[in-house]
Parts: C-alpha cells; structure tokens; sequence
C-alpha cells in the first residue's frame, strides 16, 4: 500500500443537507504565499484532477469519504498536502492546504489513489524501543518546523518606511495586534475573541480594518480565520 509522507488532517463537514458540497479554498506554499501551477486530486469516481493556476481552486463532491492531495513539482523539491474529507451534506465548505516539502514525488505516485486507506478513527501511537532512531526523528522534525517558521517571518517583514507610513491606531486596533505579539504573530480568530472585549461582529470588523491597513492578514482555515500579524 502506498504511504504518503505529508501533513495529513480528517476534516468533518456536517452541517443539515443531503447529496453534494462544493469545497472551495486556497494552496499556499510554506511560507503562506498563493501556489501557483499546482495540481490536486481527489479520489472520486470518476477520479478528478483540478489544475490550480492561481492559488484558488473550487471542487464539487457528492456525499462520502474522500483523499485530497495538492501536488506542486519544482525542478528543486516536490511540495504535497493531503486532508481527508468525510462529506455528508449540501452545502459551500473551505479547506486551504499548506505545502511542505515532501522529497522527490510525481502525480504517477497518486494515480491509484483508491488503494489509499482512509482511517476509521485517528491512528493510536505503539511503543517504539528504538529510542535512538525516535530521537533522530524528533530532532529533524523541530529542525524542519524552525526552518519553516524562519522563512515565514522573513516573508512578514515590511520595509521600515512602510512601517511609519501606517496611520495611527486606535486603542482596540493596538489591543488586538499586542495580543498577536504575545503568540508569536499569529492566532486564530476564535483565540483572539477570547482574549479582546467585546462581541465576535466587533472583533471581525477590526480584524477587517487592520487588514485593509496592512497590519495583518487573514486567512480561512476551516470555520474560523488564521490571523497573521505583518
């Protein structure tokens, strides 16, 4: 059996309907800027194979359990994700992957996708007494996962001109974006509503305002957004 070495997340959409969703999202490279010429494919029958040109793709699916894998080739490293999505309604859903590298992996690897087995619950850890090779792994895992978080922050750097300018902040604007610093730049909407006054409209038309001023960006993960401080 194929073993596909990727970030793999199960995605539960269940919301009142029957018979089909659209799923609709964006591909992002590691560092959160839009893939393009990217390929996904979907398990179905038939199977589909939805070219990505600019970042953003749209994907009908009836009701089911299917495999989704975002391919992306470079001549230099090949980048995948893969999420397994359970549909049993009718309704509009939104997924965005995050490629990762992968080593060096082709489309033909994912032609027989049906041979993929899709887990009835969430896989259980075993002992390992190879404590050596599980220290390795850890290492490179955090080794990786630096790597990544390095070349995202280098990408949210503004110029310091465009820094200063910004307009002047209201107090609330501030709150929001000294709570982003304490979590290292970045949380979700649902964490953010936690922690700031107020009502959840509130706090999304001041995430809207900070975004159309260039101090954060929002990005749809699921049923809530990833906010990321610039």
């Amino acid at each position: 059996m194929m073993r596909i070495s990727t970030l793999l997340a199960v995605l539960i959409l269940c919301t009142p309907g029957i018979h089909a969703a659209t799923i609709t999202g964006k591909v992002y490279t590691a560092d959160l800027q839009e893939a393009s010429s990217t390929i996904i494919l979907v398990n179905s029958t038939p199977a589909q194979r939805v070219v990505v040109t600019n970042g953003e793709y749209t994907i009908d699916l009836g009701n089911g359990t299917y495999i989704l894998t975002a391919i992306k080739n470079t001549a230099e490293q090949d980048f995948t994700d893969t999420v397994i999505l359970q549909i049993k309604d009718d309704a509009t859903y939104s997924y965005d992957f995050i490629l990762f590298p992968t080593g060096n992996i082709t489309e033909q690897q994912f032609t027989d996708i049906d041979d993929l087995t899709i887990p009835d619950e969430p896989a259980q850890f075993e002992k390992n007494t190879n404590t050596p090779g599980v220290i390795a792994a850890i290492i490179l895992l955090i080794a990786l996962t630096a790597l990544v978080i390095y070349n995202a922050r280098r990408s949210w750097k503004k110029p310091a001109q465009e820094q200063k300018s910004r307009e002047p902040l209201s107090a609330e604007l501030e709150h929001i974006l000294n709570e982003l610093e304490k979590q290292d730049g970045r949380a979700t909407q649902k964490e953010l509503y936690a922690k700031i006054p107020g009502s959840e409209a509130k706090l999304s038309m001041m995430i809207t305002e900070l975004e159309a001023k260039g101090y954060v960006q929002k990005i749809k993960r699921g049923r809530t957004n990833l906010i990321i401080k610039k």
